[in-house]
């Protein structure tokens, strides 16, 4: 597939015009563009790195592991560190992603939130408080904390709905926007719908850590964060953190407070469900989504700058890479037919090797 997509865009009209190259979800399509080093890489990781290449935790990806997924494995990780050498940017949409990449190549990543934009803005006309996002799992018949959730609403008088009963036909952000608040039960450490629902600034209801390790304890509503097991290269300086994909409560109170619904601020956390009624009941909404709010332009602001900054390093790299005595042999390359994607690779990344043997592990510098 790599030397195709190669063929496909070597003499691209398009292509050539461009400086800079945003890749995400799953970022292991990242080595798709390694070829085009005259290119600024931006990759932006929104989950695990291992998916794509070593994801054994992610059910329908099985049927596409082989034997050589492991060496897929640790070829991506040598390449992530190649383009960070060749001084691509290496981001995440989220702490537990910055820390989880960090954990396992060494290298310094950058924390660059989500945004949403601003479609609509919390304006309460509605009773209900929502409950989401959906998964499967939890909407099932006689779970045991939705049920217990719904009933306790119920015994308050307190009217609460799944989102996906109300709006079955889907929704837009102003009809979410247009609800009291959102109890937010979490089946991963970081989900898009969390960016939507927070720059909407409706007010945020979520278990507190102490909680959510107990649903993941005894009910595993956690277990979606696991992609994989992929190896920590041994080379690397042994970390302060347990390995993140051991699944065990003392690994998992490490790592959880890196979710999103802990990072941001002004997440209204309860310690049980009938605290949480309580809170229904009694926190000022409105003053909430007006911290909320604050928060959000704060970040707005933060994050087009830091953009900028990125864009900006494009620009440069272009100009440079004009004035490099290289550029003209690129633009001739460029203009023949495309070379073998190995052999090519390896010139253009100064490399000896570009395969990694089936025992040796990925050489990442610890920043």
């Amino acid at each position: 597939m790599r030397q195709d997509f190669m063929n496909a865009y070597w003499r691209d009209g398009i292509m050539k015009r461009v400086d800079l190259v945003i890749c995400s979800h799953p970022i292991a399509n990242c080595e798709l563009y390694l070829p085009f080093n005259d290119k600024l890489l931006v990759v932006y990781a929104t989950t695990r790195a291992e998916f794509g290449r070593w994801d054994d935790g992610v059910h329908w990806r099985k049927p596409f592991l082989h034997d050589q997924s492991f060496v897929r494995w640790l070829h991506w990780v040598e390449n992530l560190c190649m383009i960070a050498r060749n001084g691509g940017v290496i981001a995440a949409n989220n702490m537990y992603d910055v820390k989880y990449l960090e954990y396992f190549t060494g290298l310094k990543v950058e924390y660059l939130p989500t945004w949403c934009g601003k479609d609509a803005l919390y304006s309460p006309s509605r009773a209900e408080f929502l409950l989401g996002p959906y998964r499967t799992t939890l909407k099932d018949e006689g779970h045991p904390v939705t049920t217990r959730l719904l009933k306790l609403a119920s015994e308050a008088e307190l009217v609460v709905n799944w989102i996906s009963e109300i709006y079955q036909h889907g929704y837009s952000f102003q009809d979410i926007a247009s609800h009291r608040a959102l109890i937010f039960l979490p089946y991963q450490t970081s989900t898009m719908s969390f960016f939507e629902f927070y720059r909407l600034a409706i007010p945020i209801f979520a278990p507190s850590l102490r909680l959510l390790l107990e649903w993941q304890e005894r009910h595993h509503v956690m277990d979606e964060t696991v992609y994989g097991h992929p190896n920590r290269p041994t080379h690397l300086a042994k970390s302060i953190y347990p390995n993140p994909n051991n699944n065990v409560p003392e690994t998992n109170a490490v790592w959880y407070q890196w979710s999103d619904f802990y990072v941001f601020p002004h997440v209204i956390l309860f310690d049980s469900l009938e605290e949480l009624m309580i809170k229904l009941r009694s926190v000022d909404l409105f003053e909430v989504s007006a911290k909320m709010i604050l928060h959000n332009a704060d970040e707005e602001d933060h994050l087009k700058k830091r953009w900028k900054t990125v864009f900006q390093k494009a620009k440069e790299r272009h100009s440079r890479k004009a004035k490099d005595p290289s550029a003209r042999l690129l633009k001739l390359m460029h203009d023949s037919s495309p070379p073998d994607i190995e052999k090519w690779t390896r010139v253009a990344y100064n490399k000896s090797e570009y395969k990694i043997p089936r025992d040796n592990l990925p050489q990442c510098k610890q920043v």
